[in-house]
């Protein structure tokens, strides 16, 4: 096997509504709504069920650049649970995680934290698409955030490669006992939530990682904590647009805590990517054809991760990684558009 994928596998379920749309100015800022009257009926005018999750998503990448992949998360025991496990075999990837299900480890794990085992399902998140195509999202994580590492095979130690996305509750803390001990490379693209929510874990796994990946907001939030925690930096970027040189402060504070090489991405601006002590740039296509950004990290982060793993090609890792994404987000849902690269 060439790489393992660790992260969540949900359903995903767009809705366009007929929704009315409010501000609330205060002095500190204006805050968005949707608004639904109370006791309505409301007329869903399409409906959308996809597939998500940083875990498969990252996976089919990886198996459509024809590395041979694991995917090791958990899914509960349900029709949600097995639709995923059933795309997943179709793209040849091997599940390695476990099936929550009744009188299971997982089930009875579960018990010990003096939680209700019936009542935690697949993930699931509902996606409320207003009239100005800005979104709430519902969401349920489910037994994403239960995997626990004595349910896990530990032969996935024995692969050469695993990329990891957003880890939150137990899941967390499987994730770093599992980079504890693994010995191969590890590469890793923590969500904004993740960085603020788990800073400690984050810093490990970050000491540990051989490609971080992260977009603007996530650097600067990884920045803005280390501040707070030490008081050594004393500067956070928050400006609409970065030179090369602020760039570069982002990417070197982050290779001070450990990581190897670094990637940030900053919407439609240049892609700078740090690499073996060399610096990559790609600016990404101005495209007026996005239907859903959801999955466009997933899909940006595996391309180049996998390119770069089978090619050592870091032009040719951005390319794909830009033209992967650009494909993803012209469609509904995160993986849709995800291209082949076999």
């Amino acid at each position: 096997m060439d790489i393992i994928t660790i992260g969540s596998a949900t359903i995903d379920v767009f809705c366009k509504t007929q929704d009315q749309y409010i501000e609330i100015k205060s002095p500190e800022e204006v805050e968005k709504l949707i608004a639904f009257k109370l006791g309505s009926k409301l007329l869903i005018n399409e409906l959308n069920f996809m597939q998500g999750g940083g875990g498969t998503n990252t996976a089919f990448t990886f198996a459509r650049m024809g590395l041979q992949t694991g995917y090791l998360g958990k899914v509960s025991d349900d029709a949600n649970g097995d639709s995923i496990l059933l795309n997943l075999a179709k793209e040849g990837i091997e599940f390695l995680g476990v099936v929550h299900k009744k009188d299971s480890l997982s089930w009875k794990n579960i018990k010990k934290m003096g939680e209700d085992p019936d009542s935690i399902k697949t993930g699931y998140s509902i996606i409320l698409e207003s009239m100005q195509s800005d979104r709430t999202i519902l969401t349920h994580k489910g037994v994403n955030d239960y995997l626990f590492f004595d349910e896990i095979d530990k032969k996935i130690l024995e692969v050469p490669n695993i990329y990891s996305s957003a880890m939150d509750k137990e899941s967390l803390k499987t994730l770093v006992k599992i980079i504890k001990n693994f010995k191969g490379n590890f590469y890793f693209n923590p969500s904004e939530y993740m960085i603020k929510n788990h800073f400690e874990e984050v810093l490990y796994l970050i000491s540990k990682t051989h490609v971080l990946i992260l977009n603007r907001e996530e650097a600067e939030a990884v920045l803005e904590k280390r501040v707070k925690r030490n008081g050594r930096l004393n500067k956070v970027l928050l400006k609409d647009y970065l030179t090369y040189e602020e760039r570069k402060f982002l990417s070197n504070n982050l290779k001070e805590l450990g990581a190897k090489n670094v990637i940030i991405t900053d919407g439609t601006e240049e892609v700078l990517a740090d690499v073996n002590g060399q610096d990559y740039f790609l600016k990404p296509h101005k495209s007026s054809n996005v239907v859903d950004t959801t999955g466009a990290g997933d899909s940006f982060a595996s391309a180049f991760v996998g390119t770069y793993i089978k090619t050592l090609d870091v032009n040719l890792a951005l390319k794909n990684a830009l033209k992967n994404a650009e494909s993803v987000i012209r469609y509904y849902g995160a993986k849709t558009g995800i291209l082949s690269f076999k």
